[in-house]
């Protein structure tokens, strides 16, 4: 097995995950030792639907027989639709959702092998794994009665100006999480009633009853009124019912994590008891996912994702993620983002310089977490592919919000940092209800307060652009967003020999091609060079450079191959390729030299490995 350098390994499960078939899953373990993805399934995207299979069935065969000759090779049990979709909210030019199915395997199964066999049938679009996530919160039960949080991003002066119940239109912020405790009284008010389920027409979808908050009574009457696929959907939707696996209308908390965060993102202000939130009253809607196994994974989120932007939710927050890509979150986020929800995700709770998703595809606004202090929490991940910083605590002095049963606490995380950005991004848009989505996101990274004049030179760019400052968002004009790149190599691909699970030999002659990833927001470049060079003289490269273009926010797969000879009388030495970057107009933040390790003759050298390193860090 190759072995890799701590912080290379999410890169490569990365850029393995890409590509339809997979060369090499890799070890299923992340930089804190938790599963990758799930090993009792695999996704795939036909080229076709199965004909008479809708969601929450599932069948054996497909009637594909090159297909269903694949499946009773490879122990394959069953297949059935991944995502439950609204077909009336779809749009010409965004993923097609409905082609996406899950595969569930025997243990007995080689996962490895089902999926290269399926890249291989003109049936499959693409096969890999399915992801596991995970809630990016750091629990704490230390006990804080100050909400240092809000004077630290200016929310009382950004409520001098505006309230986010003040505006001319409400705005609703999609929760997908544990769920939520939506009968706290520091909650309830703000939870969204989905009144197109007001089948009395009294204007309301929650009642009291003796006493306590219930399902409007002549509400329940078991039909999808508003015909959006869900049956008595009241104010959100229960993915994962009881740990059953079963679905329901009731979104409640098992945990704690859904309501903290929610609390943190739409608390219910001035109402004289309890905490506030930045946002001042924007309304709350829900997707629970429970807890599996008695352990933190949240199931099925990008289902919950599809759920709120398809009830119209402006944004919804992410506080959970793992480190695989996986091109189908990937659709479902251009889906979300395509009906019109701005996304925004935790970067995840490694503390280190580590991928994470979904925070780390291109769209979403990824959040890593500072303490009181401004200083980056110890727990959290940093890195190029962070858009900003929030404030989520810290060890031993969490954030204080909301927590079932009618109580409050304090956890830390950047579960938290991303649901106080979430609620501070709410505030924006009461403010500017006209503004594009575009315009909402550059106003809020533009207007953070500079945070690494207090940090070591290690993270330059690393920590986003700074801290959110809710009033600076409301009142600057005009900001300017650096025109940086924000570069790192993201795939590696290379014929006849794969560098991603081979080694080189004296006289290979081999063909590469690489994929960068560009995360800075709104800029890109038209016209790039990229020149490839080597340390050893043994290694001759042609040609030289070739060039390109860099995307805001996106992939560049370079079209020509940079062609690798290893000369015959090559010794046995580990060699270092550098790709240099030099864009027309663009400035460059981070990346512009990529570099990646490659051995020669490893039949004489200890543990063999590919590399992938850049001029900032690995």
């Amino acid at each position: 097995m190759r072995s890799t350098k701590p912080g290379n390994s999410i890169i490569l499960f990365a850029i393995l995950s890409l590509s339809p078939v997979f060369a090499d899953l890799g070890p299923n373990s992340d930089e804190l030792g938790r599963a990758l993805y799930d090993e009792s399934y695999i996704c795939v995207k036909l080229t076709k639907a199965v004909p008479g299979l809708d969601f929450g069935e599932s069948l054996q065969l497909t009637g594909m027989r090159s297909l269903d000759n694949l499946f009773m090779i490879h122990g394959v049990e069953s297949i059935r639709p991944r995502f439950k979709l609204n077909t009336d909210r779809s749009q010409p030019g965004l993923p097609d959702l409905s082609r996406i199915y899950l595969l569930e395997i025997s243990p007995a199964t080689d996962m490895q092998d089902l999926i290269t066999s399926l890249g291989s049938d003109f049936h499959v679009e693409y096969a890999e794994p399915v992801c596991v996530n995970y809630f990016d919160a750091i629990p704490n039960d230390s006990l804080y009665t100050e909400m240092y949080h809000l004077p630290q991003i200016q929310a009382e002066d950004a409520w001098d100006i505006h309230k986010g119940e003040d505006g001319s239109e409400p705005i609703v912020v999609g929760i997908v999480d544990s769920g939520i405790d939506w009968r706290h009284p520091d909650l309830l008010e703000n939870i969204h009633q989905n009144l197109g389920e007001d089948a009395d027409g009294d204007g309301h979808v929650l009642e009291l009853v003796d006493g306590e908050w219930v399902f409007d009574p002549g509400d329940e009457n078991g039909v999808d009124d508003d015909l959006n696929g869900y049956v008595d959907d009241f104010i959100g939707w229960n993915v994962y019912a009881d740990g059953t696996g079963a679905q329901n209308n009731d979104p409640d908390d098992p945990g704690i994590h859904g309501t903290h965060v929610a609390g943190l993102t739409s608390a219910v202000t001035n109402n004289a008891e309890g905490v506030a939130a930045v946002s001042w009253n924007v309304e709350l809607m829900t997707t629970s996912h429970g807890y599996t196994g008695g352990g933190n994974h949240i199931y099925s989120g990008y289902q919950g994702i599809i759920y709120l932007a398809e009830n119209g939710a402006d944004i919804i927050n992410n506080s959970w993620g793992g480190g695989m890509f996986t091109q189908a979150a990937s659709e479902v986020l251009q889906y979300a983002q395509g009906l019109g929800s701005i996304i925004i995700a935790s970067a995840g709770n490694g503390g280190g310089n580590f991928r994470h998703y979904p925070s780390d595809y291109p769209g979403v606004v990824s959040v890593a977490s500072v303490g009181s202090d401004d200083y980056i929490a110890s727990y959290s991940n940093f890195g190029a592919g962070v858009d900003i910083s929030s404030v989520g605590g810290a060890y031993g002095i969490g954030v204080l919000s909301t927590l079932p049963d009618g109580a409050y606490g304090m956890l830390s995380g950047t579960s938290m940092a991303g649901p106080l950005a979430a609620g501070s991004l709410a505030l924006l848009k009461s403010y500017q209800p006209d503004w594009t989505n575009e315009e909402l996101i550059y106003q809020f990274l533009a207007t953070t307060d500079d945070i690494y004049n207090i940090h070591d030179p290690y993270y330059d760019h690393l920590i986003g652009t700074g801290r959110i400052n809710a009033y600076r968002q409301l009142t600057e004009e005009s900001p300017v967003l650096s025109d940086d790149l924000r570069l790192i190599i993201h795939e590696i691909e290379s014929h006849p020999v794969d560098l991603n699970t081979h080694e080189l030999i004296p006289g290979d002659s081999v063909d590469v091609h690489l994929t960068l990833r560009n995360f800075a927001v709104f800029t890109g470049d038209s016209s790039v060079s990229f020149t490839m060079t080597s340390n050893s003289a043994h290694v001759e490269i042609s040609p030289a450079s070739v060039t390109g273009s860099i995307p805001a926010d996106g992939f560049v797969t370079l079209s020509d191959a940079f062609n690798l000879v290893i000369s015959p009388e090559s010794p046995a030495h580990e060699v270092v390729l550098t790709l240099g970057i030099a864009p027309e107009t663009a400035e460059i933040a981070l990346g512009s030299e990529l570099s990646f390790t490659v051995v020669v003759n490893p039949a004489f050298i200890e543990e063999p490995i590919l590399q992938i390193e850049t001029d900032w860090g690995t």
